[in-house]
């Protein structure tokens, strides 16, 4: 009979012992998986960022570069002596952006964007007359800035 008991409570201990490590590979798929879904949230969190800080990028270049209408320079034009040329730079929103992760605890991610700067422009026989006309985009450029994402914020 202690033969019997035995055989069954050595079977209960290996069958314990495989429920055991059934049980430890699940929990350990699933703190990879929440793990993850943490890395996921966070890259979407980080991006989501980006997307702002962009906005407020050009929003800051606008403000304290020479951008816009306000800032007209009027020159003679060269290719028709005693004619003059207005022109002004603007910048366009984004277009284009990528984020990068870096594998650096100080800068876990880079971010690239681009947006285009512009060239506007109008002609007329007189500085006011040149100012005060129809402005045409002549002439586009793709600007490309990196920013790093350091301290919880994107920084230039």
């Amino acid at each position: 009979m202690s033969d019997r008991r035995t055989g069954d409570t050595g079977k209960l201990r290996q069958r314990d012992r495989t429920l055991r490590i059934w049980l430890g590979l699940l929990m350990t798929g699933l703190l990879l998986a929440l793990s993850s879904h943490a890395f996921a949230v966070e890259d979407l969190e980080v991006e989501k960022a980006f997307v702002r800080f962009q906005g407020e990028w050009i929003a800051k270049l606008t403000k304290y570069g020479k951008y816009g209408k306000d800032y007209v320079q009027v020159a003679e034009d060269e290719t028709r002596k005693g004619n003059y040329v207005a022109s002004y730079l603007e910048l366009s929103k984004p277009f284009e952006y990528r984020i990068k992760k870096t594998g650096q605890k100080a800068s876990p991610y880079v971010g690239v964007m681009r947006y285009k700067k512009m060239t506007y422009s109008s002609k007329g026989k007189t500085p006011e007359e040149a100012s005060a006309g129809n402005f045409k985009c002549e002439h586009e450029s793709v600007v490309t800035e990196i920013f790093r994402f350091s301290g919880n914020k994107w920084v230039y």
